[in-house]
């Protein structure tokens, strides 16, 4: 298992979380303070999407774009 702080990246903000890389057979996991943080931040919620791109550059980093339960359901409505 690997395990490195890495900054998430979303609306101009940046937040330190730990990103713990298990073998390709399990998921990678992020978890800590900053995740807890960052989940406040952006108002996350059960059945929300983040997507996550690696982003090059001298700190591993990673743009997370966040889909929120309820747009998505409201697109589906033609709300």
């Amino acid at each position: 298992m690997h395990k490195e702080v890495i900054h998430l990246l979303s609306d101009g903000k940046s937040w330190p979380v730990i990103f713990f890389q298990h073998s390709i057979e399990k998921p990678s996991v992020i978890s800590g303070t900053g995740w807890r943080g960052f989940a406040m931040d952006n108002n996350l919620e059960v059945d929300d999407v983040c997507a996550f791109e690696l982003i090059e550059g001298p700190k591993t980093s990673m743009k997370v774009t966040i889909y929120k339960m309820q747009a998505v359901e409201d697109l589906s409505l033609g709300k």
